[in-house]
């Protein structure tokens, strides 16, 4: 299929992509970044952090800050990704229920079951599990079961390397993006989960969780043209497979660059406590 090339390389650009989880890269002097360090090296710009800068700046500020919050649906995506990219990696899980409250006939709202979940999570984060409901882990597993007995689907893992970081300047920005399938070529394919894969749903979830963003922004770590998702619904196990356009590629771009500048203005230019420019910042725009 033919499609309108855009144009992202800067040969100027300083970019390395890691072909190894254990190789350490680093760019413009900056701390070298691994698979054991890629989610709390804050150092390099991802994706994920330009999203939390679009809804407001705070939101970026606190996580920066420490403040960060992991769901289930966060341990249902990590487990389908590391189930069929990096099974090798899914080795500790642990799953609860309610028979392991202190107070089994009742819900989390109680405030012994709610400290005994905090505890259990604690304790578990610190050995690297992946913690989560009984509940949620039965869905990922059929999740990954669905995904591995489509043929078609299998299909997109041959001839690709999973899971490589990219590091690369954008616009005097050090970026980090992390590949789901870098496949031989020109494509790119990202697994997701999702509570919709119709494609009008998905075109929704695209415009609200920054995708067509991220197929931009991947595309020009990797140096590829194309990119695709590949969808499992929750619950109903619906798959699909859709292809981002030129024109959205295009309108991810767009953005990525209008947020890496707010970026840049308030969080790498010089300002002191007295003149926070987040704390004055105003959202603006037309409805």
């Amino acid at each position: 299929m033919n499609r309108e090339v855009i144009a992202y390389t800067d040969a100027r650009e300083i970019a390395q992509i890691s072909k190894d989880a254990d190789d350490l890269i680093s760019i413009n002097g900056l701390e070298p970044i691994n698979d054991d360090n890629y989610y709390t090296n804050n150092q390099y710009l991802s994706n994920s952090m330009l999203g939390m800068l679009k809804e407001h700046p705070d939101n970026l500020r606190a996580y920066l800050d420490g403040e960060r919050m992991e769901s289930d649906a966060f341990a249902i995506g990590d487990i389908f990704h590391k189930s069929i990219l990096e099974p090798h990696k899914l080795k500790n899980v642990s799953a609860w229920d309610s028979k392991m409250f202190p107070q089994p006939d009742k819900t989390l709202r109680t405030k012994e079951n709610k400290a005994w979940l905090v505890a259990f999570t604690e304790v578990n984060k610190a050995k690297g599990n992946i913690v989560i409901s009984k509940s949620n882990y039965d869905i990922a597993k059929s999740m990954v079961d669905k995904f591995k007995s489509n043929k078609e689907l299998m299909g997109y893992l041959d001839n690709a390397q999973y899971e490589l970081t990219a590091l690369k300047m954008i616009n005097g920005v050090a970026c980090k993006s992390k590949g789901d399938i870098v496949h031989k070529g020109e494509w790119l394919s990202d697994l997701k989960t999702t509570a919709n894969a119709s494609i009008d749903a998905f075109k929704e979830s695209c415009e609200k969780y920054g995708y067509y963003r991220q197929a931009a922004m991947y595309c020009h770590m990797f140096n590829k043209k194309n990119f695709r998702f590949i969808l499992v619904e929750k619950g109903s196990l619906k798959t699909a497979v859709y292809e981002v356009s030129p024109e959205n590629l295009k309108r991810g771009w767009e953005e990525l660059l209008t947020l890496i500048k707010m970026y840049k203005e308030l969080f790498l230019e010089g300002w002191t406590p007295d003149e926070d420019p987040i704390d004055n910042f105003i959202m603006r725009g037309v409805l």
